[in-house]
């Protein structure tokens, strides 16, 4: 089962469209329709600091990608406004590096191609065509071209092939994939002189296409992607032979809403899709050859993620003295000066017992929870008359 380890509380103003973590999984950044991106640490110990907030979009914010790090701290976002910026932090501080603004329409996407190739980022637009920039570390300059009436109707999402080197000790040529507004996924190869053609069209959809992404692993030479889209298909593309042409095309679901998303974890084991899904992928023997199955939410996280309010959502841990301030202000709200009547003398009971109730309620049930309710009050005991007394003397 899969569960929400952290939350982290970005306080954009507005809806968020996208959140990548750094290839680390050390920084997190966000965007939104508040015009904002937005940079955060992410610690192991589930802490979270906000770092940047960066404005330089004058419209709602589509999506962000992290270049690798080995070319320093990259980050481009991709908007409404149909600029593509690339934002670098320098001793600590984060600027805009480089602004774009060739697309004719909304830029819907950017994705930093596999540091093997260089610095290169391609973005995509509601105008049909797929731009490509790439930096030049002798002039220190980033030159641009784009792919045009790469989809009718507009271009949702672009994806990069992971880099291979062959037997003979060549890399494979650059691909990349592209998801559109005319219903297709489509696969572009880079030729010798430096000309992107469409190599092989996809069809797995009778809508429109709105994610698509390589499987970061290659596995015996197959090479995998997975889209969605607003007909709510999740569909499996794969190859055995990526020169052949040969795909296999499989639908994985068939969802009862409009599907957006599509990510895969670093070791291509795993790939959720927006929102309600993960999808796990079971290997047998040494072959990546098994079926794709349904990872849910355990229920226990399925009914904190639905409760709206801070205080509903309260997680009890074994961490008793901090569980019951939070409690305490749960039944006392928020107020800064408490002053405790007899009438409170149940509520603070309550409070003490709820903590240790709610761990052992995830832990155990049946005659295991009652014996251990019952040497919780016994262990309470001498406190709560302790306080008892304390209250009527004061």
């Amino acid at each position: 089962m899969a569960t929400i380890r952290q939350r982290i509380d970005t306080t954009h103003r507005d809806a968020i469209h996208d959140a990548q973590l750094n290839l680390y999984g050390s920084r997190l950044a966000t965007c939104g329709s508040d015009r904002l991106v937005k940079i955060f640490e992410v610690r192991p110990n589930g802490q979270s600091f906000p770092i940047a907030e960066l404005a330089g979009h004058s419209g709602p914010v589509w999506k962000v990608s992290w270049a690798h790090p080995k070319f320093g701290g990259l980050l481009a976002s991709a908007a409404y406004d149909k600029k593509v910026i690339i934002w670098q932090e320098t001793s600590g501080r984060w600027h805009k590096s480089h602004e774009w603004a060739a697309h004719e329409a909304s830029a819907t996407s950017v994705a930093f191609a596999p540091s093997q190739y260089g610095l290169i980022l391609a973005s995509s637009a509601v105008d049909g065509e797929i731009g490509l920039l790439v930096y030049d570390a002798a002039t220190s300059q980033w030159t641009s071209s784009k792919i045009s009436k790469a989809h009718d109707q507009g271009v949702n999402s672009v994806s990069w092939a992971p880099a291979l080197v062959a037997a003979g000790g060549e890399e494979t040529p650059k691909r990349l994939a592209s998801a559109g507004n005319d219903k297709n996924v489509k696969i572009w190869v880079e030729g010798e002189n430096g000309e992107w053609h469409c190599e092989k069209t996809l069809h797995g959809h009778t809508d429109f296409v709105r994610d698509v992404a390589w499987c970061p692993v290659v596995n015996h030479t197959t090479y995998t992607l997975v889209s969605c889209g607003l007909d709510g298909n999740l569909v499996l593309y794969r190859t055995k032979n990526i020169t052949s042409g040969e795909w296999t095309v499989k639908l994985l679901e068939k969802s009862n809403g409009a599907l957006f998303h599509v990510s895969w974890s670093p070791c291509g084991g795993f790939f959720c899709r927006f929102l309600a899904m993960i999808i796990r992928f079971r290997s047998g023997g040494k072959n990546f050859q098994g079926q794709w199955t349904k990872v849910d939410r355990d229920n226990k996280e399925k009914g904190r993620h639905s409760k709206t309010s801070r205080r509903d959502s309260f997680q009890p841990r074994r961490d008793a003295p901090v569980n019951l301030i939070k409690l305490f202000q749960g039944v006392y709200g928020s107020q800064k000066k408490m002053a405790l009547t007899c009438s409170d003398i149940p509520k603070f009971i309550c409070a003490l017992l709820l903590p240790p109730i709610g761990v052992w309620m995830e832990k155990g049930c049946g005659a295991q929870l009652v014996i251990n309710i019952l040497l919780t009050l016994l262990g309470y005991i001498p406190g709560i008359i302790h306080a008892c007394i304390v209250i009527l003397w004061y």
